[in-house]
């Protein structure tokens, strides 16, 4: 039994339960995750880098990531949960501020890898505090938090680039500073609960290399999503706002905050994927994220289509990211965090190869070529995910 836990109560359903988890995702899922790509157009003036080497940074992230999957269960497994958030938020603050501190290329690869782990670190007490609170599986609660989390700290990358538009890097010694308070926070705030909540979490590090059953059409989903999104996730303000603006970019900035706010609009009528199915979800979402990419990459931008662009981007990438999730889960009826995972980190995945290839791409082709190619890849993906059953949802399969 882990030192931090103890059998779950009543309190595990209670007013704390929203609000600290979402905190935690604003930090870990938010701001850990999608900070870099509001000041990359800084970031380039800074250290004098290419395109292609920014979007190698925007891959080190994702790729803490995939380093510290494993670490993330044995962390909640032998802590607890609430000990588990409490040192993902601990890392981030960690790797938030190493990127504040940056004076050299390598450091600042350092700080955004850090940075990055805290996300994998957070996921597993976040599963284990939604279904210690809720008997069946709870895939719309968590695509829910997901998304307001994310929002929230999308949201809050942008009110500080606001708040410090010449010091990107003062920017980022706020957010190591707000990592740290809402880490202390959540800590005081959550109870302790029981892992067993989530039925054992040694026998998912055992299997946590296992893929759920069909994994092939979810693996490559996941990746188009991370591809496709990576375009502007890195890269959509320095295509949108260039490099050298007049206001330092601050209008610009306005476009992260509008990502923000729409990421969680999809989620006021719930799991859109739960209510329709997910390949009636998947594949309009999808075609919408190709829309909204290609028209962020027109030259010279058109300031009423991305000002529609921008917010059909963020819901879009919501809808698309819950029907993924609930896809994964009835891949792997059993045990639905194996498809939660599965799902996950192949949209990381997906996230670390397109980084790179943006990159590459905006070196060898304008923006507006670059972002097509990122929307055909959305176009494709969309083609993607189950076939049978009502919807294209597969029926006797859990929630």
């Amino acid at each position: 039994m882990p030192n931090d836990a103890q059998g779950p109560s009543s309190s595990s359903s209670g007013w704390w339960a929203p609000p600290a988890i979402i905190a935690l995702a604003a930090i870990c899922f938010g701001i850990a995750r999608f900070a870099y790509g509001n000041v990359v157009p800084a970031v380039r003036e800074t250290f004098e880098l290419d395109a292609p080497v920014l979007g190698l940074l925007g891959a080190v992230g994702p790729l803490g990531y995939l380093a510290a999957i494993i670490a993330g269960w044995i962390v909640t497994d032998r802590l607890g949960a609430r000990a588990a958030l409490t040192v993902a938020g601990l890392v981030a603050a960690l790797g938030l501020g190493t990127v504040a501190a940056a004076t050299s290329l390598p450091t600042l690869m350092v700080g955004m890898f850090v940075t990055g782990t805290s996300t994998a670190l957070s996921l597993p007490a976040i599963l284990t505090l939604i279904v210690a609170a809720q008997e069946e599986w709870p895939t719309e609660r968590l695509s829910v938090i997901l998304a307001n989390g994310t929002g929230v700290g999308v949201a809050l990358t942008a009110l500080l680039g606001l708040a410090a538009p010449g010091g990107w890097q003062l920017a980022w010694a706020g957010f190591a500073a707000v990592a740290l308070l809402t880490t202390l926070w959540v800590r005081r705030t959550l109870p302790r609960v029981d892992t067993d909540a989530v039925g054992g979490l040694p026998d998912q590090i055992v299997r946590v290399g296992d893929p759920p059953s069909r994994p092939i059409g979810l693996a490559l989903a996941g990746a188009g999503l991370g591809i496709a999104s990576s375009a502007v996730w890195v890269f959509g303000r320095d295509v949108v706002g260039g490099t050298a603006t007049s206001d330092a970019g601050v209008g610009s900035t306005w476009l992260w905050l509008l990502i923000g706010v729409a990421l969680p609009l999809p989620t006021i009528v719930g799991d859109v994927a739960h209510r329709v199915g997910i390949r009636p979800a998947w594949t309009p979402a999808m075609l919408i994220l190709a829309a909204a990419t290609a028209s962020l990459g027109v030259t010279p931008p058109r300031w009423g289509l991305v000002l529609t662009a921008v917010p059909a981007f963020g819901a879009s990438y919501t809808v698309a990211t819950g029907a993924l999730l609930r896809w994964g889960t009835w891949t792997a009826t059993d045990r639905p965090t194996d498809g939660i995972r599965f799902a996950l980190l192949w949209i990381v995945i997906g996230h670390t190869i397109g980084a790179a290839v943006v990159g590459e791409l905006l070196n060898a082709l304008d923006a507006e070529q670059a972002l097509l190619w990122m929307a055909a890849v959305a176009v494709l993906a969309s083609l993607l995910g189950p076939l049978h059953g009502r919807d294209g949802q597969p029926r006797h399969r859990p929630d």
